[in-house]
């Protein structure tokens, strides 16, 4: 997986071709161990989607309102998948034990809460 300011890419053959499977500003990109991808991207706001890349099928899951802010980092825990954490461009974490139903700030601007 490819992200732009402009498209989200995938390619199926180890990188020799991308396809264009979805229109926006991507901000992060990670797999999980299942092959679903978590992408961070930005509109109005930060938000963040989980994507079955088989079918292309993207779902959004709810986070915090990030004003002028995008996660830059998202990853899910390999032992448990429904524990998600992304890091903002601002230094803020979240985290979520309930694949992103709830989310708790666990730092602001890069300090510990």
């Amino acid at each position: 997986a490819v992200g732009t300011k402009k498209a989200l890419y995938l390619s199926k053959d180890s990188g020799n071709l991308f396809e264009k499977v979805a229109d926006l500003q991507v901000t992060a990109l990670s797999f999980n161990q299942q092959g679903a991808l978590f992408i961070g991207a930005y509109k109005q706001n930060g938000e963040l989607y989980e994507m079955d890349p088989a079918t292309k099928q993207m779902k959004e899951i709810t986070i915090p309102v990030l004003v002028e802010d995008a996660a830059a980092y998202v990853a899910q825990n390999p032992v448990n998948d429904k524990e998600l954490v992304f890091a903002t461009y601002k230094k803020d974490v979240y985290l979520s034990k309930d694949k992103g139903i709830n989310w708790t700030k666990i730092a602001d601007q890069g300090k510990g809460m």
